[in-house]
């Protein structure tokens, strides 16, 4: 009888035990389970992780690129600003000389034209020697009555 409910009482224990391996074998599905989802999870996440970092360094090389060309674009820029400036005084110096041509012009058209007043006044005294040379010139004809004058030829 001893024996009987030594073993009775081990086949509850060993029922309770297996209740126990089952619940434990449960809990360890159900964890396997959560760590498989969990790994599943953190290989998403991974995936993701390394997508952002090639994203990144897709960025990264574009800003690279951004700023290589925002230097050229910038001394681009200061060439011209230098060749706007250096143009500026070319035209300020152009201007400049200009108005000096200008004004030499103005001196040369009033010293033209004080040349031109002096020829309209010449033109008459010019006109009235010719006529008095002209009538002396008759006079003389008639002096030495008509006599045509040879050209000496000198040896």
């Amino acid at each position: 009888m001893v024996l009987q409910g030594e073993i009775s009482r081990l086949t509850v224990e060993l029922a309770e035990r297996g209740r126990h391996v089952e619940a434990v074998n449960k809990d360890f599905d159900r964890f396997k389970l959560k760590y498989d989802m969990l790994m599943a999870e953190k290989d998403e996440l991974y995936a993701k992780v390394h997508n952002l970092l090639k994203n990144v360094s897709c960025r990264d090389d574009q800003i690279r690129e951004m700023e290589g060309h925002l230097r050229q674009l910038h001394k681009e820029h200061e060439d011209l600003i230098a060749g706007s400036e250096i143009a500026r005084k070319l035209v300020d110096e152009l201007k400049l000389r200009g108005e000096e041509l200008q004004e030499e012009s103005n001196r040369q058209n009033v010293v033209i034209s004080d040349g031109a007043e002096e020829k309209r006044k010449a033109i008459p005294q010019l006109c009235f020697s010719l006529e008095h040379y002209r009538s002396g010139s008759k006079e003389v004809r008639q002096a030495f009555g008509g006599h045509k004058w040879r050209a000496v030829a000198a040896a």
